[in-house]
């Protein structure tokens, strides 16, 4: 078990007050809007708004047509790669090998690219997420409730799953919006 100093203990102490008063204030803020059936509105509301910050950040620090292009290249590469294995053409597999380097390059290049606004969102999802645990009781609240059985998560959603479900939900349809390029580009 760790040593902590009595200074060390005085900050956790501080930090955990100063997050506990957080959560009671915006649990204040929202107040019938944070239990059923409004929750499942609110977080819904906190999701999209999630999802619209990060690809107003995304599209202003990430290279859009440079993605797509080199999505392109990729693409186009796996596909006549693809087809010269099920055709066994040794001589096409060569050609397609050459290139090999240059595709791993392009693929490396782009997941720089896209991982630019991972820093300026990353550490604003964490503590948004971080704080709205708590608000919505630490994940024992219910916030929302499907009329179907989901295989593997039921019926009654608690705030990490009703938001994971929201977010995945309006996050392709936010991003169509500020045509950023996604799997299917």
């Amino acid at each position: 078990m760790p040593y902590y100093s009595k200074g060390e203990i005085m900050v956790f102490e501080i930090l955990e007050n100063f997050y506990f008063s957080i959560v009671s204030f915006l649990s204040t803020i929202l107040g019938p809007a944070r239990e059923f059936p409004i929750s499942s509105i609110t977080i819904l509301i906190i999701a999209i708004a999630m999802a619209l910050f990060s690809s107003i950040v995304t599209r202003l620090f990430t290279d859009v047509k440079k993605v797509r292009r080199i999505m392109g290249q990729v693409r186009e590469w796996q596909s006549a790669y693809m087809s010269a294995v099920k055709a066994r053409d040794m001589k096409q597999i060569e050609k397609l090998k050459k290139k090999e380097a240059i595709i791993k390059r392009l693929q490396s290049e782009m997941m720089r690219e896209q991982f630019k606004p991972l820093i300026f969102t990353l550490i604003p999802f964490m503590l948004i997420y971080y704080l709205f645990i708590g608000v919505f009781d630490y994940n024992h609240m219910i916030v929302a409730i499907s009329p179907l059985t989901i295989p593997f998560i039921g019926r009654e959603f608690t705030f990490i799953t009703w938001y994971i479900l929201t977010s995945i939900s309006f996050s392709a349809l936010i991003q169509r919006i500020f045509d950023l390029p996604s799997a299917q580009d």
